[in-house]
């Protein structure tokens, strides 16, 4: 089966020459699709962490956009709290940095009392 270079990606030709003897004619034949399937997990695996910084970063920014916006973080303290029950509120850093895409329970507790303590009397009680 031949392939047009456009159809043929340097780093699956790079794959395929490191493991010459698989068998595997090209990106369209079958028989790669697990090799493919390692290739994408690999790299899933080694971005996951650069990932889920950034989305927790981002996160945070929400937490203190919604300290803001509600000044109650009282409330924002307890319901982290109450996702305590299902996750873990203060998390080993490095499982936090591989598997967490939001900041830690006890992050968010701190990051709330913070804010409470820098806006004493301006926090709304219903």
């Amino acid at each position: 089966m031949s392939e047009c270079c456009r159809c043929r990606p340097p780093w699956f030709a790079r794959a395929l020459g490191r493991w010459p003897n698989t068998g595997i004619e090209g990106i369209s034949d079958v028989a790669g699709l697990p090799l493919l399937t390692l290739l994408f997990l690999t790299v899933a695996f080694v971005a996951s962490p650069i990932v889920n910084t950034y989305i927790r970063r981002q996160e945070a920014r929400a937490d203190d956009f919604a300290l803001d916006a509600s000044r109650q973080p009282d409330a924002a303290a307890t319901t982290y709290l109450k996702l305590g029950e299902y996750r873990d509120l203060d998390p080993d850093p490095v499982i936090e940095t591989m598997f967490f895409d939001h900041p830690s329970g006890r992050s968010r507790i701190r990051t709330a009392m913070e804010w409470k303590r820098a806006h004493r009397g301006t926090s709304t009680h219903r």
